[in-house]
């Protein structure tokens, strides 16, 4: 019982940690958007799209450290 009680409330926790997440992301877009100077939003489209590079790959990059050694 108790075990399902702390699971739950784990559960709503990480529910309520990846909207803020979500509308902290959200709210940087539309800001950057928003945004007059063009080659700040170029410098922060390249940068979002390095770091969903980034979280695309890890696993890639392991395979290849591995394979050198």
């Amino acid at each position: 019982m108790e075990e399902s009680f702390w699971k739950q409330a784990h559960a709503s926790r990480q529910e309520a940690a990846q909207q803020r997440r979500e509308d902290k992301q959200r709210a940087e877009k539309e800001r950057m958007m928003n945004e007059d100077d063009t080659e700040k939003q170029r410098r922060w489209e390249d940068k979002l799209h390095k770091k969903e590079m980034k979280k695309r790959n890890p696993a890639y990059k392991m395979k290849q450290l591995k394979a050198r050694a």
